[in-house]
C-alpha cells in the first residue's frame, strides 16, 4: 500500500494562512491534493493531514479525505502522526508538502512504480530541478550519484547553476519511524532534512525536468497563478 500524506497547517512562518489563499477559485492546498490525485494507482490512498478546523471544514465541503493530527512542529511529524496507526511494514509513504501544488505527478508515479521495494528499505527519495535563479528556495548539493550532501537556502554552489529542492519525500514506514525521532535533535537553517543527513540517512535525489513552485511568498503564489492560467 502507498500512502500520500499532504501535511497542511495555517500557521506558516513565512506566509501565514497561505494554504487558504484562494485567488484561483480554490484554496492552495486543494490544488496540491488534486494534483496528487492524478496518480493512476489504485493501491494508493491520499489524505490531507491537519490540526486546523478551517482546513478540516474545507475538506468536508469538497469531500477530500483528511486526518486530524495533534499540533506538530514539522511536516514530517504530522505525516508520522497521520500514518502511525494504519501503515503496515513495507508500506510506502509519500510526504507531499501542501504548499507544492504543481509537482510533476507523472514523475512521482514513475518513482513509485519503477523503484523496487528493497530500494526503499533505508533510503529517502526526493526531487530537484535545475535553474540559475538565486531566489530564496532550498538548494541541494549532491555527489556524483545524486545523493544529497547538504541543503541550504543560501546560493550553493555560489556560482550556480542550482539544484532546487522540491518539497516531496518518499520512504518506507520504518524509515519514517526513525527520522521522526530525530526532528528535535539536530536542526540547522530550519531544514529538518539536515538532521537526516547528520545521522547518515541517504537522501536520493531524482531530477525533475519540470520546474515546481513552492509557495513561500506572495510572489511565489502570483507565479503559480500565472502558470495555472497559462496551462488552462
Amino acid at each position: 500500500m502507498n500512502y500520500i500524506i499532504i501535511p497542511v497547517r495555517l500557521a506558516s512562518k513565512r506566509l501565514p494562512n497561505k494554504m487558504m489563499l484562494s485567488e484561483t477559485g480554490k484554496p492552495l492546498f486543494v490544488h496540491t491534493y488534486e494534483n496528487a490525485n492524478k496518480l493512476l494507482d489504485y493501491d494508493t490512498k491520499i489524505y490531507i493531514a491537519t490540526e486546523d478546523e478551517k482546513i478540516k471544514s474545507e475538506c468536508c465541503i469538497r469531500e477530500i479525505p483528511y486526518i486530524i493530527t495533534k499540533k506538530c512542529d514539522t511536516g514530517t511529524e504530522r505525516v508520522y502522526e497521520a500514518v502511525k496507526n494504519m501503515a503496515k511494514p513495507n508500506d510506502i509513504i509519500v510526504n507531499w508538502q501542501g504548499d507544492w501544488p504543481d509537482i510533476d505527478h507523472k514523475l512521482v508515479q514513475k518513482m513509485l512504480v519503477i523503484h523496487p521495494m528493497e530500494m526503499f528499505n533505508n533510503n529517502i527519495y526526493s526531487m530537484y530541478y535545475e535553474s540559475v535563479d538565486i531566489r530564496n528556495t532550498v538548494k541541494v548539493v549532491t555527489n556524483q550519484y545524486n545523493q544529497a550532501l547538504y541543503f541550504s537556502r543560501q546560493p550553493i554552489p555560489n556560482n550556480g547553476p542550482y539544484k532546487n529542492h522540491i518539497g516531496l519525500y518518499i520512504y518506507q514506514i520504518n524509515v519514517l519511524n526513525n527520522i521522526e525521532k530525530l526532528i528535535t535533535k539536530f536542526r540547522r537553517e530550519d531544514l529538518e532534512q539536515l538532521s537526516w543527513l547528520y545521522y547518515r540517512f541517504s537522501i536520493e535525489m531524482v531530477f525533475s525536468e519540470k520546474k515546481a513552485i513552492g509557495i513561500d511568498t506572495i510572489q511565489d503564489y502570483k507565479e503559480f497563478k500565472k502558470c495555472l492560467l497559462m496551462s488552462t
